[in-house]
C-alpha cells in the first residue's frame, strides 16, 4: 500500500491565496483528504468526490501515539462541515465556496470521509497548469496553521525563488482580522515564528526582507529555497 506521506497536494493557485480560518487539525485533515483526490479527474463536473483518514495514517502522518486521535479527527471533520474559503476577484467581484458538502465518520474503523462538492472541486482538479503542487510530507511536521499557510504561500512561487507579500494582503490571506495591526507584533507572533518552523520543519528554506513605503512597512519579500536533503521527522 502505498505510504500517504508520498501524497502530493494540488490546490489551485486562487485558493493557495485565499482567506479562511482553520485550527491546525483542521488544516491537516483537509490536505491529506485533498492529497487523495486525482487533479486530473474532472471531478468537478461530476459534482462530487470523497476521501477519507483513518487512525493509522494519520499516526504515519503526524507521528502521533495519543488516545485522543480520533475525536481530534472526529472534530476536525465536523468543524470543516462549518468552514468556507472567502476567493477574492478584482475590487468588485469575489466569492465565499463551502470546503465540504457533507462528511461521516465510522468510530469502529477510526476513520472519517469528507465529500467535496462541485464548487470546491473546482479549485482541486482539472486546471492543472494553474495549480500550485507539494509533497504532503513537506507540511507534515508544522505546527501551526500559519506555518502551513506560509508554506503553501512558498511553494506557489518556488519557481521563482521569491515572492512579494502586502502586509495587508497577508493578514487577509491569514484570516487575522484586527490582530497584530502593528508591525512589530506581526512580525514577532506570526511572520518570524512561521518562517522559522517552515525552515526547521519542512523542505522548504523560507526568509523575508521588509518592503517600506515612506517609513512604513508595507510589504515582505519572501527569499525561497527547496531543501535537496532533509529529514522531518
Amino acid at each position: 500500500m502505498r505510504d500517504i506521506r508520498e501524497n502530493t497536494v494540488t490546490q489551485d493557485n486562487a485558493l493557495v491565496s485565499a482567506s479562511y480560518s482553520m485550527t491546525l487539525d483542521e488544516k491537516r485533515l483537509l490536505l491529506a483528504c485533498i492529497s487523495k483526490l486525482d487533479p486530473e479527474s474532472k471531478a468537478w463536473r461530476e459534482g462530487r468526490a470523497e476521501a477519507e483518514m483513518n487512525i493509522s495514517e494519520w499516526r504515519s502522518l503526524y507521528a502521533s501515539n495519543s488516545k485522543a486521535e480520533y475525536s481530534q479527527i472526529r472534530k476536525a471533520a465536523q468543524r470543516l462541515y462549518e468552514r468556507s474559503v472567502r476567493i477574492y476577484g478584482d475590487s468588485k467581484k469575489g466569492k465565499e465556496i463551502r470546503w465540504i458538502s457533507a462528511w461521516e465518520y465510522d468510530e469502529g474503523a477510526g476513520r472519517v470521509a469528507l465529500t467535496f462538492s462541485g464548487p470546491i472541486l473546482y479549485y482541486l482538479t482539472g486546471m492543472v497548469d494553474e495549480f500550485t503542487k507539494f509533497d504532503l510530507l513537506g507540511v507534515c511536521g508544522l505546527k501551526s496553521v500559519h506555518s502551513v499557510r506560509l508554506y503553501e504561500l512558498a511553494s506557489q512561487f518556488k519557481g521563482t525563488g521569491w515572492r512579494q507579500v502586502s502586509l495587508d494582503d497577508l493578514r487577509i490571506m491569514f484570516d487575522l482580522g484586527e490582530t497584530y495591526q502593528r508591525w512589530i507584533d506581526l512580525k514577532k507572533r506570526v511572520i518570524d515564528r512561521a518562517c522559522k518552523e517552515v525552515t526547521a520543519k519542512s523542505d522548504l528554506d523560507v526568509s523575508y526582507e521588509i518592503v517600506k513605503r515612506g517609513r512604513s512597512v508595507h510589504a515582505i519579500r519572501l527569499k525561497i529555497e527547496s531543501k535537496e536533503q532533509l529529514d522531518l521527522f
